[in-house]
């Protein structure tokens, strides 16, 4: 008698277990089509690196300007900055802060060190370091930064915590936007008006 009900359980979960293997086979299939993607343009100018990519699903092109390349960043607690244009004329900046307790700080960006009328920008981080500027700071910034010698990145952090400074070498900035703003247009991601 015990036999029939493990056998009725047994027919009633085949098909369910045939659902359940084909949708992982299914899942496992599709996720690296997900992630491919080829880099069709890397140039370090200086400090500063043009990375451009797309993603083959998708189709969808993107580039990027970055400091300091990432054979320099790795391992070394160095903050990543990050330079993008949103639409023409119009930028963003990011710096991913490294080698630090992350939590809520703010952080001030000034081109070398405020020198020369310069005017530092400060924005908060993100619970995993990220700060961010955009519109009006943003532009502020790169347009310190094609004339400057350096971004000079000061992390202040809580009441108790040491103020840490950081230094990234602005040689090759001004080329590196210009090839990067060309780039950006030339593959169509920025359109102008």
């Amino acid at each position: 008698m015990v036999r029939l009900p493990v056998l009725r359980l047994a027919v009633l979960a085949a098909p369910l277990l045939a659902v359940l293997l084909l949708a992982a086979l299914l899942l496992a299939a599709l996720a690296p089509a997900a992630r491919a993607g080829y880099v069709f343009y890397y140039r370090v100018f200086g400090t500063w690196t043009v990375t451009c990519w797309q993603d083959e699903p998708t189709g969808r092109k993107d580039c990027n300007l970055t400091a300091p390349p990432a054979d320099l960043s790795t391992g070394g607690g160095r903050s990543k900055v990050a330079v993008w244009e949103t639409a023409p004329g119009a930028f963003a900046l990011s710096v991913q802060l490294r080698g630090v307790a992350i939590g809520s700080q703010q952080v001030l960006l000034t081109v070398d060190g405020g020198a020369g009328g310069s005017e530092g920008q400060t924005a908060a981080t993100d619970h995993a370091g990220l700060a961010g500027w955009d519109g009006a700071a943003a532009l502020a910034l790169v347009g310190a930064m094609r004339g400057g010698q350096a971004l000079v990145l000061r992390e202040q952090p809580g009441a108790g915590h040491p103020v840490r400074q950081e230094t990234i070498p602005l040689d090759g900035f001004a080329q590196a936007l210009d090839v990067y703003r060309l780039k950006v247009r030339g593959e169509g991601i920025i359109q102008e008006k």
